[in-house]
């Protein structure tokens, strides 16, 4: 089945070490130390994925909060959960901000939400704020992170979901080379369209 045919459902994609061949992109990688923790920052085309600061904290809680909206019903329970992530991820190794190189302005964000170094997979999530869909950046993050995770870090498996919701977000996936596996029916419930959604995987 593909993409365009799923009506309602969350894709799993996957892309597996040996699948992935990066083209059209240059970027830099370095590293560098921060307050004792390793970050990495990746330069695309485009793009600066850096660590999270202090400075990013009122951008990302209003890119979360418009993508929470689907699926929960409290604003109050929303921030509480927003604030949990935010410093969550500001003190990981494996979750970057997305920054528009020419005009210094965080677009977005991209991370490592579960991760098994024991089997060498991991689950990466990523958002867009409204005014910079639709230009490309999520596919430009997503295939820069895949090279990286795969080629740098060595895990064999690379997992991301998006709900049929939002089928840019799968088409963003494919264009990164990930493939669908299978579907799980009825698996979350969208507020906004009062309809079950599905787990494809």
């Amino acid at each position: 089945m593909s993409y365009e045919n799923i009506s309602r459902g969350l894709f799993i994609c996957f892309i597996r070490k040996g699948n992935f061949i990066l083209k059209n992109i240059n970027y830099n990688l370095f590293e560098k130390e921060m307050e004792g923790d390793r970050v990495r920052e990746i330069k695309t085309e485009r793009l600066l994925l850096r660590k999270y600061q202090r400075k990013d904290y009122h951008t990302l809680k209003k890119l979360w909060l418009e993508y929470m909206k689907t699926h929960k019903k409290s604003d109050k329970e929303d921030l509480v959960l927003i604030d949990k992530w935010i410093f969550e991820f500001a003190s990981k190794d494996f979750c970057w901000v997305a920054e528009d190189r020419e005009r210094g302005k965080v677009i977005g964000n991209i991370n490592i939400i579960k991760m098994s170094r024991k089997h060498r997979n991991c689950e990466v999530a990523y958002a867009v704020d409204i005014e910079n869909r639709r230009r490309g950046y999520a596919t430009e993050m997503l295939k820069a992170i895949i090279d990286y995770l795969l080629n740098e870090e060595d895990f064999h498996v690379i997992e991301a979901k998006h709900y049929s919701g939002n089928p840019n977000s799968g088409m963003v996936m494919k264009k990164a080379g990930m493939k669908k596996e299978a579907e799980l029916i009825d698996r979350r419930f969208n507020f906004k369209t009062g309809c079950y959604e599905n787990l494809i995987c």
